[in-house]
């Protein structure tokens, strides 16, 4: 076993460093188009105007083009962050668009190590962490979605990050208002993770609990002294254009820009590399598999229901829990499934999120031969999925679901033996 762990640990080494080959030459040769969208919102925000709602004219300068928003009579731009994620951006916002791309992507191949740092060195076993750094280097740092995420300069591997060192201050270093300190800034930056709480709640973590509450009103009470009451409230209104786009309710005119150079990119317009990137949302799966269109309204019952129905079967059980490893695992489960319900797409780039998953399954075993439980066959078999989507694209969707299936199955088999040492 010791042997073919280090073989393994050997392999996903060199096939991460292949990738952050390719990650190397796609960030020199492309233009990270979501990373331009924040981009150009943070600089549209310092020249006083609404970032959410705004059109690149002719003449106005390409410092301010947003080269994929190019939907002539869609009246928002590409933004859909909130205005506590914009606020990152304000201070390098004049830089050099193509100096703050290598420098994003620099940072997230910093922030994936760390996480996977952070979780492998909460496990007291030296054989967890060499399986732990395998699944960061080989599953996720070597994967299809991690290539689109570096490329698009996406920014969910930062949420990853903010679990891991919330999840690291909590177990290994017993800091626990810290550490619901630093998840409510995950909040504040991307609000779906409030839904990580729930078991911290069921569990009575007050100190956890505490710390994050004070932490979303402190980030938000600090973005509102920057950012506006009015961006606020237009980054709300934008949000039903982009599900009304999402849905094809409309299709909207085509705009060409008359330059291939944008803000200093060559081909940047509609150039980008082949990389496999689906969207498995649960509204764009149905509207194409069985071509029923749900609004927001559905889902957010159906979300609440599951929601309430989850809570009810497990409180008992939560309740009484010791081991924190667990109410993490349930936390990150949460914020998985509610993913699929959003009245947005969910690309492939937000499989990221599979780190903690995978990480806090392997910590929480007691013995590995665990894993030959029927149920983590789902993991083997999205995984072999994703690694065969050249077959066809379809692939990836139907890994992404027996990753929700698993997480599913996780949450309504939570049991006793959930309690251990590892507090």
């Amino acid at each position: 076993m010791k042997l073919f762990l280090n073989i393994l640990l050997i392999y996903a080494i060199l096939m991460a460093a292949l990738g952050l080959a390719y990650d190397t030459a796609n960030t020199l040769q492309y233009g990270a188009i979501d990373l331009r969208g924040r981009v150009v919102g943070a600089r549209v925000f310092l020249d006083n105007k609404d970032p959410y709602f705004f059109k690149w004219q002719t003449e106005t300068p390409d410092y301010y083009v947003d080269s994929r928003d190019i939907y002539a009579d869609l009246p928002v731009s590409r933004l859909t962050v909130p205005p506590t994620v914009l606020l990152l951006h304000l201070p390098f916002a004049k830089i050099n668009y193509k100096t703050q791309q290598i420098g994003w992507a620099i940072l997230q191949w910093l922030l994936l190590l760390l996480s996977v740092l952070f979780f492998a060195s909460s496990a007291q076993k030296l054989s967890k962490q060499k399986i732990i750094w395998i699944i960061g280097l080989l599953l996720i740092a070597a994967s299809c979605y991690w290539r689109v995420h570096v490329e698009k300069g996406q920014i969910y591997i930062l949420y990853v990050f903010l679990f891991a060192l919330s999840y690291w201050l909590a177990v290994k270093k017993q800091k626990l208002l810290l550490s619901g300190i630093v998840l409510g800034i995950n909040v504040a930056l991307r609000p779906i993770f409030v839904l990580a709480f729930i078991p911290f709640i069921l569990n009575k973590r007050w100190k956890i609990i505490a710390g994050g509450i004070g932490s979303i009103i402190g980030m938000l009470g600090f973005t509102f002294f920057f950012i506006p009451m009015k961006i606020w409230k237009s980054y709300l209104a934008a949000l039903p254009y982009h599900e009304s786009f999402h849905l094809l309710n409309f299709v909207p005119n085509i705009k060409v820009f008359p330059s291939n150079i944008v803000d200093g990119i060559k081909r940047f317009i509609y150039f980008s590399p082949d990389l496999a990137i689906e969207d498995s949302s649960l509204q764009d799966v149905i509207r194409i598999f069985f071509g029923i269109k749900i609004g927001s309204t559905f889902l957010q019952l159906a979300l609440m229901s599951f929601i309430v129905l989850s809570v009810l079967i497990l409180y008992k059980k939560v309740s009484k829990a010791t081991n924190l490893t667990n109410i993490f695992l349930l936390g990150i489960a949460y914020v998985i499934v509610s993913e699929f319900f959003l009245p947005a797409a969910r690309l492939s780039y937000s499989n990221v999120i599979w780190l903690p998953l995978f990480a806090l399954v392997v910590l929480k075993l007691r013995k590995l031969t665990n894993l030959l439980n029927w149920k983590y066959l789902l993991l083997i078999v999205a995984i072999l999925f994703y690694q065969l989507f050249k077959l066809t694209p379809k692939l990836l969707i139907i890994s992404d679901y027996f990753i929700l299936f698993f997480v599913i199955i996780t949450l309504f088999s939570y049991h006793s033996n959930f309690r251990s040492s590892v507090k």
